[in-house]
């Protein structure tokens, strides 16, 4: 068993019971929030830094940033989930990776 990896400082983790595997390996895996139109998915690149990203049902990206639409995607998939769980649940402001960052938004 792997441990989870995350950069979050504010200890989040996602829930794993709201995930939807939707197959594929490696950067061609593709994650489903349950019941929503919202993915998690790898940029594709086999050596990508930061390689996962969100996508709201609009098309759009959620990002590391302040509000979730500006910064970087995410280095680890756990803090993509966290961040889709997040924009849902309408709390872009707090996807931000640091607490710093969260008190900017």
């Amino acid at each position: 068993m792997t441990r989870a990896r995350t950069a979050r400082d504010d200890g989040r983790r996602p829930t794993p019971s709201q995930w939807i595997d939707l197959g594929g390996r490696g950067k061609f895996k593709t994650w489903q929030l349950a019941g929503t139109r919202y993915f998690v998915q790898h940029c594709g690149h086999p050596t990508a830094n930061y390689p996962w990203y969100g996508e709201r049902p609009d098309g759009s990206m959620i990002t590391s940033g302040k509000d979730g639409r500006r910064g970087m995607a995410f280095r680890y998939l756990d803090d993509a989930k966290v961040a889709v769980e997040l924009d849902h649940e309408g709390m872009p402001g707090a996807i931000a990776l640091t607490a710093a960052h969260r008190r900017a938004a």
